[in-house]
């Protein structure tokens, strides 16, 4: 995704941003992890969500999809890639653990929360303090590009 105000990944990286993500940024997420979830729910039933300190993660819960091989998966990633802001590496769950809840996403110093469907659409991460580990005492210098 290219932010119109901070530009793509390459740039916030030039400008050490790259893990920061501005509130546009943040609400594109969210719309296209409801979108998905639409998607999703013709096929499945069965959902968790969890917001990881840097954005949503659905997980299919229904037995058809936790019995899914590793290359089911690498498919179903690459082609929800091409509408969604994923990581097909994270839905082939080969490499990279999952966002347990309650589990601390280590690079953003977030905590992982469950969330309810309702939840995710009215959800602020600058605002929700269950997001932030107690050794976290002052939010206001957290990294979170706030401009918009």
């Amino acid at each position: 995704m290219v932010c119109p105000y901070h530009g793509n990944y390459e740039k916030k990286m030039e400008i050490h941003q790259g893990l920061s993500f501005c509130m546009y940024e943040f609400k594109v997420v969210r719309q296209k992890t409801l979108e998905l979830y639409e998607e999703l729910n013709r096929e499945y039933s069965e959902f968790r969500f969890v917001y990881s300190g840097r954005g949503f993660h659905i997980h299919v819960m229904d037995q058809e999809a936790v019995r899914m091989k590793k290359r089911e998966r690498e498919k179903l990633g690459e082609k929800w890639a091409r509408k969604y802001p994923i990581d097909p590496w994270v839905t082939s769950g080969e490499m990279r653990l999952i966002r347990l809840p309650y589990s601390l996403h280590g690079m953003v110093s977030r905590i992982c929360i469950p969330l309810s469907l309702g939840e995710i659409k009215s959800f602020d991460p600058r605002k929700d303090r269950k997001c932030f580990p107690s050794f976290l005492k002052n939010i206001n210098k957290l990294r979170f590009l706030d401009k918009i």
